[in-house]
Formats: structure tokens, C-alpha cells, sequence
């Protein structure tokens, strides 16, 4: 049995899944469901409930006026067990403070006052207006 490691699919659809218990992971095109189970079991102490595996073939692409393909991937769908998450699909979540009055006026002196712009150079045509 070969080894293999099991790279998270961090996209915007799959961060939202991943709010729902359902994660997505980059496999070898080699590995089988059951071997996709257990790794996901031993490296992330989790139950897995269903799993998926879909397998996208790499696209004819031109790269230097030369015809190549892009690598074809295996993308596993991991659906664990409710009330069970994994740390590595989690993201940071911002807390924000209120500002006391004190630090809103702070921040109004920080501010940058309006300032007028002088001009140094007349233009050709306002210089042979006055004259």
C-alpha cells in the first residue's frame, strides 16, 4: 500500500461546506475511498460519515507556443459526523472593539486637516491674458 498525504482544498465553495461539516481534500488519482477514510481518521480524529471522490482531468493548455495539459487530480468530499470539526479548515475569526469616546476623538486629531494647493507655473495662455 503506498502512502500518501491528503492536501486541504481551500476554495471559497469549500469553506463554506466546510461551515456544514462537509471538507474537500486533494488526493493522489491512486487513492481509493477507504484509504482516503483512513487517513483522515488518523490525522484528524474524526468519523467520517460519507465520503466522495471525483477525478478532474487536466486541461490541454499552450504554455511557450508549445501544447502541454495541466496535472489531473483526484478531489475527495469528506462529510464527518455532526458536532465534530477540523482546526485545519477553520478560519480566524476578527473580534472588534468599540471605541470610547476618547479614542474617536483620538482619531479625529490623527486625521489629516484640509489644506489648500498652490500653483507655482501658470499655464501659456493665462500668462499672455494678463500681459
Amino acid at each position: 500500500m503506498k502512502r500518501f498525504f491528503a492536501q486541504p482544498l481551500i476554495t471559497e465553495k469549500s469553506m463554506a461546506k466546510a461551515a456544514e461539516g462537509t471538507y474537500q481534500f486533494v488526493v493522489p488519482t491512486w487513492a481509493t475511498k477507504s484509504q482516503v477514510t483512513n487517513f483522515v481518521k488518523q490525522h484528524f480524529s474524526v468519523t467520517v460519515a460519507d465520503i466522495t471522490t471525483s477525478t478532474l482531468r487536466g486541461d490541454a493548455i499552450r504554455f511557450r507556443h508549445r501544447p502541454g495539459t495541466q496535472a489531473t487530480y483526484k478531489k475527495a468530499t469528506v462529510r464527518i459526523t455532526k458536532g465534530q470539526t477540523i482546526a485545519d479548515f477553520s478560519l480566524p475569526v476578527e473580534t472588534t472593539e468599540e471605541k470610547t469616546p476618547a479614542d474617536k476623538e483620538a482619531a479625529k486629531a490623527e486625521q489629516p486637516t484640509e489644506s489648500t494647493i498652490t500653483v507655482r507655473s501658470k499655464s501659456k495662455k493665462v500668462a499672455k491674458e494678463e500681459k
